[in-house]
């Protein structure tokens, strides 16, 4: 992704008499100097350009924490809330909900929904219902922050293996375990032979892994924080965990750890890594999971459908993965103004035309938070993708416990339910102690 490539996009005026309609932005006459939190090089990287070709003469200023490891701190979204608070940002990009919903709900942010109107020139009806549903998700279930763009994974899958294998393809809004059982089918001996699995996603390594993408499809977990209480054995829990037992035994995917190189002591997947980890990519697996776009470039026939979603409800995924950023206007900004102006634009007609618009290699945004961009897009699975409603986090779900509680109860699932895959114990078993070794856990770390 060229830097340049937005802002030349933006300045070509040919492209806003292709997309009959656009408007510019109004330009702004001695402003002051509108003040945004956001990562520097981030914002340099995605939204300098924008900001130069869209707002030429509205002065910014990007303000950040001086702690440039706050990532590695005990509770990084500390580090920054206090870095707004001391910094008096105008606009805040958030990078993720938690940070967001927590100054909504301390009051820090300004109430969206006063200006959200036809004659403002800016209306949620454009946008994604199950977006403005997870902005809402707070105390008050007001509109606090809008996010322009969101990220969303799809079910790919090689219609050549299918055909080859004489098995019928995946449907549309399949749940896991009708994705799982499909899978499956691809055990035998000329899958063995040809080096097929059925199923291949690169950030399924364990048994919780898989167990934690059903949870969040399905809206359940697996303790309740508010009583400390582990919540596993109970008749749908058994029903993921079956499944998931069964696929591993039946190896409808293949799990495996990819090369890994280190940088500064961090590790990460480099081009070796991804490679060697993308069996789908190699026409290796019938299916897998990955993010809008992915295999636009695949030497086989590729297909995709809104998939897994909830079992109950179909019309609910958590294939709806991310909003970045989340536009906020903090609710003591001196400039609030020029502030909802930016925001107006960046989540606005225009700046979806022109998301649209853009080659494929240099697509700036995901998918652009609204139904222009899916009219301009001319492609049926983003409209399917607008249709499709977030996955809701539980009642009981685990805010609040951090990686101290994690680390063990990770190792403890992972453990309890290798065993049972490898046949050393039965369910019921691993249950037991599940819930036994979970809930002093819950007690230790969840007050």
């Amino acid at each position: 992704m060229k830097r340049k490539a937005l802002a030349i996009l933006l300045n070509v005026s040919l492209l806003c008499v292709i997309l009959a309609g656009c408007a510019q932005p109004k330009k702004a006459e001695s402003l002051p100097v509108l003040k945004i939190f956001s990562q520097p090089e981030s914002f340099d990287f995605f939204y300098r350009d924008l900001f130069e070709a869209a707002f030429p003469e509205l002065p910014i200023e990007v303000v950040f924490t001086e702690n440039k490891n706050y990532f590695t701190e005990d509770n990084p979204n500390e580090v920054l809330k206090k870095a707004i608070e001391q910094t008096s940002p105008d606009l805040i990009f958030f990078t993720g909900e938690p940070l967001y919903r927590e100054l909504a709900e301390e009051g820090k942010l300004v109430d969206l929904s006063i200006w959200l109107n036809k004659r403002d020139g800016l209306s949620t009806e454009a946008m994604h219902p199950g977006i403005l549903e997870r902005l809402r998700s707070n105390e008050a279930g007001q509109l606090y922050g809008l996010a322009p763009v969101f990220a969303s994974s799809l079910l790919y899958y090689n219609q050549d293996i299918f055909d080859s294998f004489g098995i019928d393809p995946p449907g549309d809004q399949m749940s896991w375990e009708e994705l799982l059982q499909l899978a499956m089918r691809f055990k035998s001996a000329q899958a063995a032979e040809e080096g097929i699995v059925g199923f291949h996603q690169r950030n399924i390594r364990q048994p919780l892994d898989l167990i934690n993408h059903i949870a969040e499809t399905e809206e359940i977990s697996a303790f309740d924080i508010r009583q400390s209480t582990m919540t596993l054995d109970t008749p749908r829990w058994r029903e993921v965990l079956e499944s998931v037992v069964a696929a591993f035994q039946r190896e409808a995917f293949w799990v495996q750890m990819a090369p890994v190189d280190e940088l500064e002591e961090n590790l990460y997947m480099g081009p070796e890594g991804i490679s060697t980890a993308d069996l789908f990519g190699q026409g290796k697996a019938a299916m897998t999971i990955a993010s809008y776009g992915a295999y636009k470039k695949a030497k086989f026939r590729t297909l995709t459908h809104a998939s897994p979603v909830n079992s109950s409800d179909r019309n609910r995924s958590n294939m709806l993965i991310g909003m970045f950023p989340i536009l906020s206007i903090a609710a003591n900004s001196q400039h609030a103004a020029q502030a909802r102006e930016v925001m107006q634009y960046l989540n606005g007609d225009h700046a979806a035309k022109v998301a649209a618009a853009m080659p494929e290699e240099q697509t700036f945004y995901p998918i652009a938070n609204n139904k222009i961009y899916a009219a301009y897009k001319k492609d049926p699975i983003v409209n399917k993708l607008f249709e499709l409603m977030p996955a809701k986090a539980p009642a009981n779900y685990s805010k609040g416990l951090g990686w101290d509680f994690y680390q063990p109860y990770n190792d403890l699932m992972n453990r309890e339910i290798t065993k049972v895959i490898a046949n050393e114990q039965t369910l019921d078993e691993a249950l037991t102690t599940i819930e036994s070794e979970g809930n002093l856990l819950l007690k230790q770390f969840g007050d």
